[in-house]
């Protein structure tokens, strides 16, 4: 049962803070000036030696911005479809209107599978890094073992984005432990080799429209050996003319980004190994929000588990 917003207070979690630390240089953090209620830090000031700084205002911590880029007007309509103001929703509780029902339901029929894949594992007091769009599924499967007594990291591009993600999830589970960070994506302000598993539900595939870098090489120094990762990608067959399209409409697409054969590659050149995959379907007609598909092409989705495979091990066999 949902709770009012009001009944409850939401923040970082206290016993997070010693895992906070400088993106830049890896230091620990002064903290100063907390507000602390509940065991949930609601505000305050991080300052590093290097010059690096963050706030944490309203329960969210507010990382220094990766780029002007991503308040601009361009980057706003490219990405949200939309300007976003004070009281914007977040994209994915509200494109799920602007999909068929053939694509919303592959993404549940992968949600389904990734559940299932996650189901045997426990992730207490370890880290779970759930980037923007990811946070739907955490929204439908917060309340599943494997979330339980976990440290949960969402970050988005903007405070706005995390504004309504948070006002979401609080509602249906106030006491997790959540660390909302907003204003980048994978510069996260927190140690090093931390993410035990990362659910990858459509972020990453979305991010690569609008780099030329992947998220995973991105958010590599986060990740520990013998992580996880969960989630579900998209691709299309070569030769579509979805794929000419994306070029035109996103300027800073990410090569072979809309490939399965690309996005494998690029995963396992860092270290991940595919354990189970599962190639969960395709429609025709994805809906209007997908501007850049062509008709007549198929849009494919191919769920997957990896880990990472620690050093001294090949296929998780040691030498």
């Amino acid at each position: 049962m949902e709770k009012a917003a009001a009944s409850f207070f939401s923040g970082i979690p206290l016993d997070f803070s010693p895992y906070l630390a400088c993106p830049n240089c890896g230091s620990l953090f002064d903290l100063s000036e907390l507000q602390v209620r509940e065991n949930k830090i609601y505000s305050g000031k991080l300052r590093c030696q290097c010059g690096y700084s963050a706030l944490i205002e309203d329960g969210i911590l507010m990382a220094a911005p990766e780029s002007d880029y991503y308040q601009s007007e361009e980057f706003q309509v490219m990405h949200y479809q939309q300007i976003q103001d004070e009281g914007a929703d977040f994209v994915f509780f509200e494109y799920m209107n602007d999909i068929s029902a053939e694509a919303t339901s592959m993404i549940y029929k992968s949600y389904l599978w990734i559940d299932g894949v996650l189901a045997p594992y426990s992730f207490r007091n370890k880290v779970i890094f759930v980037p923007d769009l990811s946070s739907h599924f955490l929204y439908k499967h917060i309340k599943r073992p494997y979330f339980k007594d976990a440290f949960i990291i969402v970050s988005g591009f903007s405070k706005e984005t995390i504004v309504s993600i948070k006002s979401h999830i609080d509602r249906i589970a106030p006491d997790a432990k959540i660390i909302y960070i907003a204003n980048t994506i994978y510069a996260l302000p927190i140690q090093k080799n931390l993410i035990d598993l990362w659910i990858d539900t459509i972020s990453s595939y979305n991010f690569s429209f609008f780099h030329k870098e992947s998220l995973y090489k991105k958010i590599d120094p986060y990740i520990k050996e013998g992580a996880k990762a969960a989630g579900l990608t998209k691709y299309y067959e070569r030769g579509s003319k979805s794929l000419a399209n994306i070029g035109k409409r996103y300027p800073n697409v990410m090569e072979e980004q809309s490939l399965l054969s690309a996005f494998k590659r690029l995963v396992e050149s860092l270290g991940w190994k595919f354990r189970k995959e599962s190639l969960t379907g395709e429609v025709f007609d994805p809906g209007p929000y997908y501007e850049y598909h062509a008709q007549g092409d198929k849009h494919c989705y191919y769920s997957f588990f990896a880990e990472k495979v620690q050093e001294g091990q090949k296929d998780g066999v040691p030498d």
